[in-house]
């Protein structure tokens, strides 16, 4: 993944989780847009392990249900914060 790719990615994910958090976004947005750009970095870096052959596909699906299940758990942290 190039940088705009990164870039793109974490855009999306940032208006994902807006509409998610919908009338509590702007209490929110300061954390969600940290959070979704960690996500999103997160991501990447494992796409590059994965092209790179650094880790294996299954490594890969791990990691991903991993960082998956932990922005859920930021997501409800947002929820409750806000």
């Amino acid at each position: 993944m190039n940088e705009k790719q990164i870039e793109n990615m974490i855009s999306k994910i940032t208006e994902a989780v807006k509409v998610a958090l919908g009338d509590k976004w702007k209490e929110a947005q300061i954390f969600a847009v940290s959070e979704s750009q960690k996500f999103g970095q997160n991501v990447a870096e494992i796409a590059r392990w994965r092209t790179s052959g650094e880790i294996t596909e299954e490594q890969g699906k791990v990691l991903m249900r991993m960082h998956q299940r932990s922005m859920k758990m930021v997501l409800t942290a947002l929820e409750g914060i806000s």
